[in-house]
């Protein structure tokens, strides 16, 4: 470029500088930018053996170079757009971030923390005000079910003392609001040797010196609304289990059974179709979005072959009177009633009285009369409450013996009557019955 004019040789200098600073921001005269990163990666938290990824994505002049750090140091080897962990542990802990070069120079990326369900709450949502009995889960993320308050005392920013209100910090955080109840992911600390105080959301926290324990609060994760209720089905019969969550960001879904995920089974409700004794056993599922997972509670599925037993029986005063007939079945005809108290959901307390907790199961309606056969079932250590069918049942604790029902049977209403033919006459017999769905005779 050539300038034309006289000048003093001070201001000549500086004018050629400045024209050359200008060139060199004017895109395609020579300019080079460092790269741009376009979508962070994000936080992960995971199962022990999980496998993790964390990804980037960035803009740059020419090709990009990728080089991943754990708790800023180079990995061996990580060069792509994407990390992937193949199964996590608690070497695996940590912050992740990498560094993305172009032409014009390095940038790095934010720092995204993996963190691994706390076994002890095996990432199921447990009720916790603060955090103090968690220390021993150092490093380790645990599902907290909280209601958003103003009030619960607060210590710290960010990173809050362990006897900090979860509640609170989470309102002073703005992941929830007050009077908002959620499930938080919540990453136990070790104690820190200071915290500081801020104002946030309507919550102003205090500062503190040293302290033994902390915490941090990583984000929403789902709230089941809905649990699976165990169940006992005959040989050959449907099972269904039904779950229900909510939360924010796109919720995924994996069914277990026994630990184990099953293939392709990533609904909010799991059918099995002619179960087998092989599908015995103790389902639950996972609930998850971009923050983490949460697992529901587990429901039992047990399987009853026909052999069992199917012995006709009269409405006890109580079903604790077969507490020793486990395993076995028990047919019964009774009247539906929704007047009775319920203990249970699926598996019913042995105290429960039949006729409620049949119509609260679906088999039947008040007043209506009808045949179900109920498997005589062990001690629950729980026993859940719903409302199904009009009828709310109570939760329970340990319980030293269960029931459930199998299915509503054929109830015969009316009985062949006897006949006296001359031989070689036709006769007829009749039989009336009622049950669920089509009926079969022989």
């Amino acid at each position: 470029m050539t300038f034309q004019g006289v000048f003093s040789g001070g201001r000549l200098r500086v004018f050629f500088q400045l024209a050359a600073a200008i060139v060199a921001l004017v895109p395609g005269r020579g300019a080079t930018f460092a790269a741009t990163i376009t979508s962070e990666p994000v936080d992960r938290i995971a199962f022990e053996g999980d496998a993790v990824m964390f990804q980037v994505t960035a803009t740059g002049d020419g090709a990009l170079a990728y080089q991943w750090l754990f708790d800023g140091d180079e990995l061996t080897g990580e060069t792509g757009a994407m990390l992937s962990l193949a199964s996590v542990d608690a070497n695996d802990v940590g912050l992740y971030s990498v560094r993305v070069t172009d032409t014009g120079g390095p940038v790095t990326s934010r720092e995204a923390r993996l963190g691994l369900i706390d076994t002890a709450s095996g990432g199921r949502a447990v009720d916790a005000g603060n955090m103090t009995g968690y220390r021993a889960s150092n490093q380790r993320v645990v599902n907290v079910l909280t209601t958003g308050s103003t009030s619960g005392g607060i210590w710290g920013t960010d990173v809050y003392t362990d006897d900090t209100h979860v509640g609170t910090a989470a309102v002073h955080m703005g992941f929830i609001a007050p009077g908002e109840t959620a499930v938080v992911a919540v990453l136990i600390l070790p104690g820190q040797s200071s915290y500081s105080a801020s104002s946030r959301n309507g919550v102003s926290s205090s500062s503190w010196g040293a302290f033994a324990g902390s915490y941090r609060i990583l984000g929403v994760v789902p709230s089941f609304s809905l649990h699976p209720s165990p169940a006992a089905r005959w040989e050959g019969a449907v099972a269904t289990f039904d779950s229900a969550a909510t939360g924010p960001g796109n919720l995924t879904y994996q069914w277990f059974r026994d630990g184990n995920p099953l293939g392709g089974e990533t609904g909010t409700s799991l059918t099995l179709s002619g179960v087998g004794m092989g599908d015995a056993g103790q389902y639950h599922v996972v609930a998850a979005n971009e923050v983490g997972p949460v697992v529901g509670e587990t429901a039992e599925l047990a399987v009853v072959v026909k052999s069992a037993g199917d012995a006709a029986i009269s409405v006890p005063g109580s079903m604790s009177v077969f507490r020793s007939d486990t395993g076995q079945v028990k047919r019964v005809t009774l009247t539906g009633s929704s007047g009775g108290v319920v203990w249970g959901s699926g598996f019913y307390t042995d105290d429960t009285g039949l006729s409620t907790a049949a119509v609260h199961a679906g088999l039947l309606q008040p007043g209506e009369t009808g045949t179900v056969a109920v498997w005589i079932g062990p001690g629950q250590s729980v026993y859940r409450s719903t409302l199904q069918n009009g009828v709310t049942s109570s939760s329970y604790g340990s319980f030293p013996g269960s029931y459930a029902f199998l299915a509503r049977v054929p109830h015969v209403t009316a009985q062949p009557t006897p006949r006296a033919v001359w031989a070689g006459d036709s006769v007829t017999f009749a039989v009336q019955a009622s049950g669920s769905g089509a009926l079969g005779y022989q």
